[in-house]
Parts: C-alpha cells; sequence; structure tokens
C-alpha cells in the first residue's frame, strides 16, 4: 500500500466507532448541536425549557418533537453526545500534534485563494450541511458511518450519494484550478 501512515488513524477510527456501539450509541453529533444551541437559548431565555417534579416542559415545538428528547438533554446537556461533540477539536489537535503532518509539497494541493478557499463561502458550506443534517433528522455521521456499521441500507445509499458528491466536486473545483498541483 502507497500510503501506509494512513493506516493507524483508519484503525482508530474504525475501533473508536465500535466502542461507541458496544458501550454508548452509534456516533451521531447533529442533535448535540441543537442541544447545545438550546443550552445557550435556554441562559437567554430561562422559560425555553423546565423541569417541574421531573418531568421536562418546553414552549419549544422543536425541542418537544420524539418525546421531549432534545429538551431533556437541553435540561441536562453533561451527556455523552455534547461530551463526543466537544472533544472532536481536542481529538483534531492530538491527531495534529501525534501525527506531525509533514510539510511535503509534493502531497499537498495548493488552491488558489479563490471562491474555493473563502473562509465565508467555507462557513457557508458548513452551514448548510448541518442545516440539511438536522432537516434530514440526523447527520453525515450518524447515517453514513453508523449506518453503514448496523448494515443500514440508508446508511449505504447515503455514503454513496455523498462520495459521488465529494468525486464530483473535487474534479469541477480542480478544473476550476487549471489541473495544477
Amino acid at each position: 500500500m502507497k500510503n501506509k501512515k494512513f493506516i493507524f488513524p483508519i484503525i482508530i477510527l474504525g475501533l473508536s466507532f465500535v466502542l461507541a456501539i458496544a458501550f454508548a450509541r452509534p456516533i451521531g453529533v447533529s442533535t448535540e448541536y441543537s442541544v447545545i444551541s438550546g443550552v445557550v437559548q435556554k441562559v437567554i431565555d430561562p422559560n425555553v425549557v423546565t423541569e417541574k417534579q421531573h418531568k421536562v416542559q418546553t414552549t419549544n415545538e422543536y425541542y418537544a418533537k420524539d418525546d421531549d428528547k432534545v429538551a431533556k438533554l437541553i435540561e441536562h446537556p453533561m451527556n455523552y453526545g455534547v461530551l463526543f461533540v466537544c472533544s472532536i477539536p481536542f481529538g483534531a489537535l492530538l491527531a495534529s500534534i501525534v501525527l506531525k503532518r509533514r510539510n511535503n509539497k509534493s502531497e499537498q494541493v495548493k488552491i488558489n485563494p479563490s471562491w474555493v478557499s473563502n473562509p465565508f463561502v467555507l462557513f457557508l458550506g458548513g452551514f448548510l450541511l448541518l442545516f440539511g443534517a438536522r432537516w434530514a433528522n440526523g447527520c453525515t455521521s450518524g447515517h453514513m458511518m453508523s449506518g453503514i456499521m448496523q448494515s443500514s441500507v440508508s446508511g449505504l445509499v447515503f455514503a454513496a450519494i455523498v462520495f459521488t458528491t465529494a468525486i464530483l466536486t473535487a474534479l469541477i473545483v480542480y478544473r476550476k484550478r487549471g489541473g495544477k498541483k
């Protein structure tokens, strides 16, 4: 295999998914973003989610869906999902420190400053991805990675669509740059 440096991170990722399913639940993060935004909203409006006699109540229809699932998580936010989401940036930092990325110019693709590397466009793309994930009641990690591990047909279909879209997008971006490294 040409890129042996990718084997270790893939093994770690696979093991983390197996351990998550074995000891907690399938990995998914988009609901946790709703929980975190709900916690922020509760600071501004303490009545948006309340708990009386061990019963959670909310004035927000979205938080009340699925038997008050999100409202319960907002009321008690220190859970597996929120800790998982908060650990994502720290995991990325740890990986970058441990792997000490080399500045090998032959392995990096340079993207000329354009709409592709514009921070606003990148933020907008991330926002649309997260918005779409919540609209679909799931996220890429939940639908694709955890879904495939559970032999879900929708997970396999979603993965095929994501990879097809990613490949087509890369081809379009590469052509717009003139096909140069």
